[in-house]
């Protein structure tokens, strides 16, 4: 039986649960949450469910994260399809330039925008800003030593529905789950069978990894691609975690 790293107060999903369910399939190395980049397994797991950081220091952080990587290919599917790429500095720049006419300070002011890190190790999360909420958080990133020169997706904000997380395993749909509604937490297990046609085709077209997460939201009552994420850190919500964890099981069969 191959050995799985599970780090524990890292997923959505209750650990006993998710333990319990790893355990049939794998055995099970648990470590706790304290154990972050200083964590290195030395190539001795196939199974990682772990933080960001214990993956990168374990070299299994996938490339293909990277909003470089996906964003521009899948444009118009994408929920903010209008996004550009500007770096941190820049976008406070951008934004405050509109402030010398006194005509347009109140409207700038009160805009809002959809701002996430290209990056897909989580810098901050994706979230909509107003100038003065994102001035607050570049604050609080400079002081975490984040480059201002850190490159962004920038979009205008849309109005997401229903937010959906569908797992792939070696190009196969496996399981998904409901895990936000009308912005705020809420998860059930459902996926409704457009959303599951529709990620899939998204999933054949445009060539995906064949392991991933793949989010979509619905916006003006049809899906759109949210983000690709990682399968080996990634909540599962929801999802059937038995069928995820025996399909991954024996693909090393």
């Amino acid at each position: 039986m191959i050995t799985a790293l599970f780090q524990r107060n890292i997923f959505h999903e209750n650990d006993d649960i998710h333990y319990n369910v790893l355990k049939k399939y794998f055995y099970v190395h648990v470590i706790n949450p304290d154990h972050l980049t200083e964590y290195d397994s030395e190539g001795q797991f196939l199974i990682y469910r772990s933080s960001i950081a214990v993956a990168k220091r374990n070299k299994i952080f996938e490339k293909f994260t990277n909003a470089l990587e996906w964003a521009g290919k899948l444009r118009k599917e994408l929920v903010s399809s209008s996004f550009n790429f500007q770096t941190l500095d820049y976008i406070i720049e951008e934004w405050e330039s509109n402030l010398d006419d006194d005509y347009y300070e109140n409207e700038v002011v009160n805009s809002r925008r959809f701002i996430r890190p290209v990056s897909g190790d989580k810098l901050f999360a994706g979230n909509v800003f107003s100038i003065k909420s994102f001035q607050n958080e570049i604050d609080f990133l400079m002081q975490k030593n984040v480059n201002a020169y850190t490159l962004c997706m920038v979009s205008s904000p849309k109005i997401i529905k229903e937010e959906y997380r569908l797992i792939f395993i070696d190009g196969n749909y496996i399981s998904g789950s409901q895990y936000m509604k009308s912005g705020e937490l809420n998860v059930l297990p459902e996926v409704p069978n457009e959303v599951i046609d529709y990620a899939k085709k998204i999933h054949k077209d445009y060539c995906l990894p064949p392991w991933v997460v793949l989010d979509i939201g619905i916006v003006y009552g049809k899906p759109k691609v949210i983000e690709l994420n990682q399968i080996e850190t990634s909540s599962f919500y929801d999802a059937d975690l038995d069928k995820i964890y025996k399909t991954w099981a024996d693909y090393y069969e």
